[in-house]
């Protein structure tokens, strides 16, 4: 049963009559279907109202690929006017994990490290960050021209476990790749920690860029405990809801004010 103040995709929100206070752009930490971060907001602030563009497993890259023309859809229908008080960004987790992208931020064979600077690969993981950081950019450039007032929140995610646990069986977002690369066991959580941290840096310095009127780059990492995971990436609704709780509302009732 949809969530009354919760839409998702431009048409939903079209045939549905939204009037949003708050747009959203993001991967499946907005989309999951067993439970979400958007879910656990709007049920928590029912006179709020959210429109959210992007879809489950997307990469910050296809904000300007794939998925621009609905997320350019939804900022012409609701973007403009004093009504959209913030805009939620959730992405990058997926440009990093997998077979495809993550082998390329470490070495082809990790065995013989002992630290996790050691496993990265020459220029990682600050190249792959820079490129996310782009995207998050473009995006926010191009909701300036429609919104020059709203707070727009980022997120740096949180410390997952590598333990190869997916939706529906087995994943291959981050034990399979580090196991493929040799990541000595003992440093797969402290590697995964270090990127999560790392981006929440990259997204400080972007919030601080001038141009970009006001960003809020929340940290959520260190927010969930071991059994608050569902799966390699995803929280468990309990951890959703911890989420939203400690870290969003208290910003988004902010700019809600």
């Amino acid at each position: 049963m949809p969530i009354p103040n919760l839409f998702y995709g431009h048409q939903d929100a079209l045939m549905r009559g939204a009037s949003p206070t708050t747009l959203a752009v993001g991967d499946s930490w907005f989309w999951y279907p067993f439970d979400n971060l958007l879910g656990e907001i709007a049920t928590r602030r029912v006179l709020q109202s959210i429109v959210v563009a992007g879809y489950n497993g997307s990469e910050a890259s296809e904000w300007q690929g794939k998925y621009a023309g609905s997320i350019k859809a939804t900022f012409d229908f609701y973007a403009r006017g004093p009504l959209v008080k913030a805009l939620l960004l959730s992405g990058g987790g997926n440009d990093i994990v997998g077979q495809k992208n993550f082998p390329k931020l470490i070495k082809a064979n990790c065995s013989a490290c002992q630290s996790v600077p050691s496993c990265y690969a020459d220029g990682q993981p600050s190249t792959a960050l820079d490129k996310i950081i782009g995207h998050y950019r473009r995006l926010i450039k191009l909701f300036r021209t429609y919104n020059q007032t709203a707070v727009v929140v980022l997120h740096n995610y949180d410390d997952a476990y590598a333990t190869g646990h997916g939706v529906f069986g087995p994943a291959d977002w981050l034990k399979v790749p580090m196991e493929k690369c040799q990541v000595p066991a003992s440093l797969r959580k402290d590697l995964f920690a270090d990127l999560v941290a790392a981006f929440g840096k990259a997204q400080d310095v972007l919030a601080a860029e001038p141009g970009l009127g006001k960003i809020v780059a929340l940290k959520t990492t260190g927010t969930l405990a071991m059994d608050q995971w569902a799966n390699e990436l995803h929280p468990t609704p309990e951890g959703f809801r911890r989420l939203a709780e400690l870290k969003f509302l208290p910003a988004l009732d902010t700019a809600w004010q």
